[in-house]
């Protein structure tokens, strides 16, 4: 047996949350991740204190948890610090002056026990390490090599405003999708529409439910208008901040035991029918393709970029209006578009026109900032707020999805 003892990443949120009783929300009625939905909401609308102090709290992992120990395996795996063997016995006599943390084994047995130490920021991970037998490690082994043997389920997330005119493409390229469809579910989200959009939805509906496992039709409006083009800078932090907000709303309403979540913009019109396997298929947690207006030409979606290698000495003052940084088309940055000689390749942001990752990255804390977060907003402050948490972005270069001319 080997014990072990890690304090775990960063992280925007953990286990134990102090909150006046007329800021918190509604718990969801779902089997896991409603702590996150709860705590994101929170993070969004209230001012939030953390506390680096992991001995305030424990969690004990008892087989019988909501999450695998494969998932805790993970929070292992990306620990800031890990105590093994005359550090973990150090380690455990100072806990045990705090709490009672030799009743855990007396309460749960040595064989099954696993305590993890969490409070706001960190968290701090006991495991019993068990050996396995040959044949459960050739079954890991197996599973691990076969990423897509067993097909995960996916909720495919997609906000919509006045967009009457791409929805039949929209259905019509999502019934062609040739991943098991009762793996897939749908949550759309109409909003400030001028048009008939929710009309067409509630239409449509139907067609919608009998081919897919779950579909729901959401209308929220934020009263957000505009007169001047969608791209201008004057109005970016606005449309931008209410677009990562109608994005979190959507997801605290659709999300329920889905694996992924893949985001689509109503207005990609075209994509390979097979495109949720070939996103999947890299075992990426946080992953864009190619969004273009025609086959190999610029990439249309910019906010997916690499800094360049000299941007860190770049002053980017000159680039910042209304506290988030807006640059030319270029400036400090490479497209997928530059990059197409990588099949897969790391990136520093990403755009949302096609965006798939991991559920329990959300389910952990992980949305779309609807403020200046380190300068950026909507999907690049997510992308920069996955980088706190200790996840990367990944683009395919390759992979081309064609969006709507503009």
């Amino acid at each position: 047996e080997e014990h072990r003892l890690a304090t775990s990443r960063t992280r925007i949120w953990e286990g134990s949350i102090l909150c006046q009783k007329s800021q918190l929300p509604s718990y969801p009625i779902q089997r896991q991740g409603e702590d996150t939905l709860v705590s994101s909401q929170i993070i969004q609308n209230c001012r939030v204190a953390l506390l680096d102090q992991p001995q305030l709290y424990l969690y004990v992992i008892h087989q019988h948890n909501t999450f695998s120990d494969e998932h805790f395996e993970q929070h292992w795996q990306k620990a800031s610090t890990r105590y093994q063997g005359i550090n973990y016995e150090t380690m455990m006599q100072n806990l045990a002056e705090r709490m009672p943390v030799t009743l855990y084994e007396q309460i749960f047995g040595r064989t099954q026990a696993v305590v993890s130490n969490t409070v706001n920021s960190q968290d701090l991970v006991l495991k019993n390490s068990i050996s396995r037998d040959s044949k459960e490690r050739a079954a890991l082994n197996q599973n691990k090599s076969g990423f897509l043997k067993e097909l995960p389920t996916i909720l495919i997330l997609t906000p919509v405003k006045n967009a009457v005119s791409y929805l039949p493409q929209y259905l019509k390229n999502l019934l062609s999708l040739n991943y098991p469809h009762e793996k897939i579910s749908v949550g759309i989200l109409e909003s400030d529409s001028s048009d008939s959009s929710f009309e067409w939805l509630q239409q449509h509906l139907p067609k919608f439910q009998q081919e897919f496992s779950q579909v729901q039709l959401f209308k929220k409006d934020f009263q957000f208008h505009h007169t001047i083009p969608r791209w201008q800078p004057s109005i970016q932090y606005q449309r931008r901040s209410i677009l990562a907000k109608s994005r979190n709303w959507l997801l605290q309403q659709a999300l329920q035991a889905e694996e992924w979540v893949l985001w689509l913009d109503v207005d990609v019109v075209e994509y390979p029918e097979e495109i949720i396997q070939q996103l999947l298929e890299p075992a990426k947690e946080i992953i864009v393709p190619n969004c273009v207006l025609v086959s190999k030409g610029r990439s249309f979606d910019t906010n997916t970029f690499k800094f360049k290698p000299d941007a860190e000495l770049q002053d980017w003052t000159p680039f910042v209006i209304d506290g988030i940084i807006q640059p030319p088309r270029g400036e400090g940055r490479l497209y997928l578009e530059d990059l197409r000689s990588h099949k897969i390749i790391e990136i520093d942001s990403v755009g949302a026109t096609m965006l798939l990752l991991k559920a329990d990255l959300h389910r952990e804390g992980l949305i779309f900032p609807t403020f200046s977060y380190k300068q950026y907003i909507e999907t690049e402050g997510l992308a920069m707020m996955a980088k706190d948490m200790g996840y990367t972005c990944w683009g395919l270069p390759q992979l081309e999805i064609v969006h709507v001319s503009a």
